[in-house]
């Protein structure tokens, strides 16, 4: 079934453009041009959208900065945060008003609009900058974040560098040395700084091995430019016997190369990937990956807004564990007392 983003992302305007257009706001300005464009989207993809009929000031106004951008839209990782917070948000009595990127808010009047919006509160699910949030807490006073660490905020994650840890031990483990990653940065944040970049290296560190920059590949979670790095690093005289992919999508897409390429997985070189998405077991071989609860985490995060929007002023920051689920891209080695 299509939801708002299929629409958005099908007429290429933003979602709270679809928000807005839907709900009939009489302050919106947009062509007629993308009203046909709108009209279209909505018509191909069978989209059916119902207002909700609560009582009149019953309902708490909430605002979403989400971190789904073109590279990342079809990422379940993010997606299904979104569903768990729309579920818990319609059984709350929460109306989700606007959703918004990140990169939209770098525009004065777009963060204006959001934040005359009178939101009861606001999830950011991006890295956004302190002014920004500064901007923010001036006309809305609840205020959380997924899978992004603030201090003095409440936030809803998990342990990236105990995932990450997780996935180099277990390569580690079974004698893997020659291990690549494929990743994507996190906004404002230096992608060789990330909590992930700190495991790997320290990872690797406590088994006396170097961490070798031409292994370690910021893609932009972009999928043309892992299939690039990929084909790159199959093709190298020192090729990897492992890649660990920062994210489902990107592991298929490495699965997908290793197949056009000749390289047998997981006989020549193991694969990882992170989310554990629906369909990573059934790609083939099937995905070993660090399995995370985005659908109870987006739950918890409306759970939490309740608790707030009650009156409890405490900070908390709710890390989500998170388990490795072996499957048939890893071929498990005999141990060989670490040799190196």
């Amino acid at each position: 079934m299509a939801n708002i983003r299929d629409v958005a992302k099908e007429a290429q305007v933003s979602i709270t453009t679809i928000s807005r257009y839907l709900s009939k706001d009489a302050t919106l300005k947009i062509t007629s041009e993308t009203i046909d464009n709108i009209e279209k989207a909505i018509n191909k993809l069978n989209y059916i959208y119902v207002p909700r009929n609560k009582p009149k000031g019953s309902a708490k106004r909430i605002g979403i900065i989400s971190a789904l951008t073109y590279q990342t839209y079809h990422d379940p990782f993010f997606s299904d945060i979104l569903k768990g917070i729309e579920f818990e948000a319609n059984l709350n009595n929460i109306n989700i008003i606007s959703i918004l990127d990140s990169s939209e808010l770098k525009k004065d009047k777009i963060l204006d609009e959001f934040c005359s919006l009178n939101l009861d509160g606001v999830i950011v699910m991006e890295n956004i900058s302190n002014t920004t949030i500064e901007r923010l807490k001036l006309s809305i006073k609840h205020i959380i974040f997924v899978d992004q660490y603030k201090n003095d905020y409440n936030c809803i994650g998990i342990d990236h560098f105990n995932a990450t840890k997780q996935v180099m031990d277990f390569l580690l483990d079974n004698n893997y040395r020659n291990i690549a990653y494929i990743g994507g940065p996190v906004q404002n944040v230096d992608f060789l700084a990330s909590y992930r970049t700190i495991a790997f290296k320290e990872a690797l560190r406590l088994k006396k091995l170097e961490f070798n920059i031409e292994r370690y590949y910021n893609c932009q979670w972009d999928i043309s430019a892992c299939e690039r790095q990929t084909k790159l690093l199959l093709a190298s005289k020192n090729r990897p016997d492992a890649i660990f992919a920062g994210s489902d999508n990107l592991a298929a897409v490495v699965l997908g190369v290793a197949n056009q390429v000749g390289v047998k997985c997981p006989d020549e070189i193991a694969i990882i990937g992170f989310n554990g998405s629906q369909m990573s077991a059934h790609y083939i071989p099937a995905l070993t990956t660090i399995n995370v609860p985005t659908f109870s985490m987006g739950k918890k995060t409306i759970a939490r807004l309740v608790e707030m929007f009650e009156g409890d002023n405490d900070v908390y920051n709710i890390l989500f564990p998170t388990n490795l689920i072996i499957r048939n891209s890893v071929k498990i080695k005999e141990k060989n007392n670490d040799k190196l």
